[in-house]
C-alpha cells in the first residue's frame, strides 16, 4: 500500500499535488501499521490510552507481548523513541535490542541510528555501522539505505559512491521490500553525489511494480497523473521527455490506478476518489468520488474517511453535514490513532461553541492525543481550556500557563503570546512583567497577530524599565526555543 510518511532523517523531494506523496527519503519510516493484526491491535489502544488513567493498564498488555514477539518489542522501542512528545531513550534501547536479538531487522537499523546520533547514549560510529550491517544482512531495506548513505556522504566512513550504490544493488538483486524505492528516490533527487535521473528512477519503480510492489505501482501512477520534471526543463522537453523529465499521461495514470482498485487497493480508490472530486484530468463527478472513497473506506483506508470529512465539511458541491463529518472524523481516529490532524480536527469540532454535539470533555481528550502525536498548536487549545474552563473541564491557570509555555518553547506563536499575558497578569504563575514583555515580543516576531495587538494595547502599561530588561531577556528565551530544538525535554522543563 502507499502511504506517505512525516519527515525524520534525510529529506522530502517533491509532492504529487493532492495526492500520496511520490518522493521521500528517509532513514526510519515510522512503523504507522503492522502486519500482524493482533500487534497492531495493541499499540492502536496503546495510542489511544496515551495521556488517560487506562494508559499503565494497556501498556503492561503490550509490554507482555513484547517479552516474546519482535515486532512488539519493536513497536514499544519506536514509541518510546520517536512517538511520544518526550522520548525515553532508554526504553526504547531496551525494547530495540529485545527485538534485534529476536532478529528484527527495522530494530537493528533504529538502534543504529540511536548510537549515530547519541540519543540518550554516548556517538558511537563503529557501533552504528556495525548495526546497520545487521540490519542489512536481516534483508531490511532501512539497513540497505543507511549502509548505502555511510558511503554516500563520507559519514562513519570513507566516501566512496560506489560501494553505495552497490549496497542498494545487492538490495535490489535479493528483492527486498522496499530496496527498488530506495534507490529510485536516490536517483531521483540527485542524492549524494549521484547523477539525478528521473527517467531512471520511473523505472526502478516501474520494476518494482512488475514484481508485485502496489506502492510502486500506486507510485507510478502517480508520477503520469500530473508528470515530474525539474523546474527548468524547457517546454519541449516537457512534452517529449528526457532524463529528468516524465511527461505527464493521464489516461495511463488512471489506467493504472483502476488496476490497483481492482485489486482492492485502498490508496488507489482514495487517489481516484480525489481525481474526480478535484482536477482538470476529468469531469467533476462527486457521486463517482464519494463512490471511490466510500470503497476504500470500508477497506480500512484512514485517508479516504478524512476526504469523506473534509467533503462534508462543506467543500465545493457537497452540502455541509456536522454528523457526518463527526462520524468520518471519529474513523479516521480510531483508524489510525495517531493521525494528529484527524485528532486536532476533532478536538476543535469538540470544542466548537456553534457545534450543536459540543463536548469539552471529548475536545480536551481528542487535543491531547493530537499534542502527543506532535500536533503542537495543540498546546494553546489544552492551554485555552483550562485558562478559561468548560464544563466538565475545571478551570485551572496553573495548568494552562504549563500548556501555553510547554507550547511556546516549541516555537508556537500563540502559545507565547499566551505565556507572556499569563506572565503579565500572574495568572497560574508568579507576575513578571519583564518575562511577560519578552515573550509577547518574542511572539509578535514570529508573525502573533495577537501579541502585536497585545503590545500596542499594554504599551502604557509595561514600565519602561520592564520593557528594556525584557529586551534583554529575549535572547534568553530564544535560546530556550533552540535548545528544545535539540533536546524536546527542555519544552517540558518549567523554566520560562
Amino acid at each position: 500500500m502507499m502511504r506517505a510518511f512525516p519527515f525524520l532523517m534525510v529529506l522530502l523531494l517533491a509532492a504529487t499535488p493532492a495526492f500520496a506523496d511520490a518522493w521521500s527519503l528517509r532513514m526510519d519510516i515510522p512503523a504507522i501499521t503492522s502486519d500482524d493484526k493482533v500487534v497492531e491491535h495493541a499499540m492502536k489502544g496503546l495510542y489511544k490510552a496515551q495521556g488517560s488513567d487506562k494508559f499503565g493498564e494497556v501498556l503492561s498488555v503490550v509490554e507482555k507481548m513484547a517479552e516474546k514477539d519482535a515486532e512488539a518489542a519493536f513497536r514499544l522501542g519506536r514509541y518510546y523513541d520517536v512517538e511520544t512528545p518526550l522520548p525515553d531513550y532508554a526504553r526504547a534501547i531496551a525494547f530495540y535490542q529485545k527485538a534485534a536479538g529476536m532478529g528484527h531487522g527495522f530494530a537493528m537499523n533504529n538502534l543504529g541510528l540511536i548510537y549515530e546520533r547519541g540519543n540518550g547514549v554516548s556517538k558511537d560510529p563503529k557501533k552504528a555501522r556495525e548495526l546497520f550491517e545487521s540490519s542489512a544482512h536481516a534483508r531490511d531495506h532501512h539497513g540497505y539505505l543507511n549502509m548505502a548513505r555511510l558511503n554516500f556522504e563520507g559519514k562513519l566512513m570513507p566516501r566512496n559512491v560506489e560501494k553505495g550504490m552497490a549496497w542498494l544493488q545487492e538490495a535490489m538483486d535479493n528483492r527486498v521490500k522496499g530496496s527498488f524505492l530506495d534507490a529510485a528516490n536516490v536517483y531521483h533527487g540527485g542524492f549524494f553525489g549521484v547523477e539525478q535521473n528521473r527517467a531512471k528512477a520511473l523505472k526502478l519503480l516501474e520494476k518494482a511494480a512488475s514484481l508485485g510492489d502496489d506502492d510502486a505501482a500506486g507510485r507510478v501512477a502517480n508520477i503520469y497523473l500530473y508528470g515530474d520534471c525539474a523546474k527548468d526543463i524547457g517546454l519541449y522537453s516537457r512534452l517529449r521527455g528526457n532524463d529528468n523529465c516524465i511527461p505527464e499521461n493521464p489516461r495511463k495514470s488512471i489506467d493504472l490506478f483502476n488496476a490497483l482498485a481492482r485489486r482492492n487497493d485502498t490508496d488507489a480508490l482514495t487517489s481516484l476518489g480525489n481525481i474526480y472530486w478535484k482536477s482538470d484530468i476529468v469531469p467533476t463527478d462527486l457521486t463517482l468520488a464519494v463512490t471511490y472513497w466510500n470503497r476504500a473506506a470500508e477497506l480500512g483506508s484512514c485517508s479516504a474517511m478524512t476526504f469523506l470529512a473534509k467533503a462534508y465539511e462543506g467543500s465545493e458541491g457537497f452540502t455541509k453535514d456536522g454528523s457526518r463529518v463527526l462520524e468520518y472524523l471519529e474513523q479516521a481516529g480510531e483508524c489510525n490513532p495517531r493521525d494528529a490532524a484527524s485528532l486536532y480536527r476533532l478536538g476543535k469540532y469538540y470544542f466548537d461553541e456553534k457545534n450543536p454535539y459540543r463536548d469539552c470533555a471529548k475536545a480536551e481528550r481528542y487535543f491531547q492525543r493530537a499534542v502527543a502525536s506532535g500536533r503542537r498548536e495543540a498546546y494553546t487549545d489544552l492551554g485555552f481550556i483550562y485558562d478559561k474552563g468548560c464544563a466538565p473541564v475545571p478551570e485551572d491557570k496553573k495548568k494552562a500557563f504549563g500548556y501555553y509555555l510547554t507550547g511556546a518553547k516549541l516555537n508556537v506563536p500563540l502559545c507565547q503570546n499566551n505565556t507572556g499575558a499569563m506572565l503579565r497578569h500572574g495568572w497560574g504563575v508568579e507576575k513578571n512583567q519583564v518575562k511577560g514583555y519578552a515573550w509577547m515580543q518574542v511572539a509578535a516576531g514570529n508573525g502573533s497577530g495577537s501579541a502585536k495587538k497585545n503590545l500596542l494595547e499594554f504599551e502604557v502599561m509595561f514600565k519602561r524599565q520592564d520593557k528594556q530588561d525584557g529586551l534583554k531577556y529575549i535572547p534568553t528565551i530564544k535560546d530556550m526555543i533552540e535548545n528544545a530544538k535539540k533536546d524536546v525535554a527542555v519544552a517540558f522543563d518549567g523554566n520560562y
